[in-house]
C-alpha cells in the first residue's frame, strides 16, 4: 500500500517494503488512481463520474436553471438539437453542442419572425435586417457543423445533363442546344 502527500508539485510516495520499512521516494507522474492527501484531506482524482457532472453536462436538462420545454417553442428548440445532434452522429465534441444550440435557438427566431411575416404580410426594414442576419449566421453555423453540403446541387442533375467540355461549347454555353432552347420557351 501506499499514501501519497502533495508538496510543491511532486508526490511524495512512500511504499511499504516486505520487511516493513518506510522508504521515501519522490516521482513526478501523476496518476489519476493514486489518492492524494491535500491539507488534510482526502479526494480520489479518478475522472469524474455522471452524477457529478452538471444536469447541463450530462444531458438531463438544457438550462442551468429548470424551464419549461413543454411549450410549442421549447419542443422546437430540443427537436432542432436532437436532430442537429443525430446529423452530426455519435462523436459531439463540446464546441460542437454549443453550436447547435446556438443553430437551434436562431432557427427558432427565424421561424417567429417567419410566422409574424406569414400572419401580417408585412415586414419593417428592421426586422428584415434581423432576418438577414440570422439566416446568414445559421448558415455559417451549418456550414461549420458541415451540415450544409454544397455537392448536392451537381447531385440534382441527371447523367445526360452532364457534358464534356466541347459538347457544352458547341452548345454555346448551354447544357441544351440552341434548337432545343428555342423549342423550350
Amino acid at each position: 500500500m501506499f499514501s501519497t502527500a502533495w508538496h510543491f508539485g511532486v508526490d511524495k510516495v512512500r511504499y511499504r517494503s516486505s520487511d516493513c520499512r518506510l522508504e521515501q521516494r519522490e516521482i513526478f507522474a501523476r496518476r489519476s488512481h493514486v489518492v492524494r492527501e491535500m491539507h488534510g484531506t482526502r479526494r480520489k482524482t479518478t475522472p469524474q463520474t455522471r452524477a457529478a457532472l452538471s444536469a447541463i453536462t450530462n444531458g438531463s436538462r438544457l438550462f442551468a436553471e429548470r424551464v419549461d420545454l413543454r411549450t410549442p417553442r421549447g419542443k422546437r428548440f430540443r427537436d432542432l438539437i436532437t436532430g442537429y445532434s443525430a446529423s452530426l452522429g455519435s462523436k459531439i465534441t463540446e464546441a460542437d453542442r454549443a453550436i447547435i444550440r446556438d443553430l437551434s435557438m436562431l432557427q427558432v427566431l427565424s421561424e417567429d419572425i417567419q410566422q409574424q411575416y406569414m400572419q401580417s404580410g408585412e415586414m419593417k426594414e428592421s426586422e428584415f435586417v434581423q432576418y438577414s442576419r440570422i439566416v446568414n449566421a445559421i448558415r455559417r453555423h451549418l456550414k461549420t457543423l458541415g451540415l450544409l453540403d454544397m455537392k448536392r446541387d451537381a447531385d440534382l442533375h441527371d447523367e445526360e445533363d452532364h457534358l464534356d467540355p466541347l459538347a457544352y461549347m458547341r452548345n454555346g454555353g448551354s447544357r441544351r442546344s440552341h434548337r432545343e432552347r428555342l423549342d423550350g420557351d
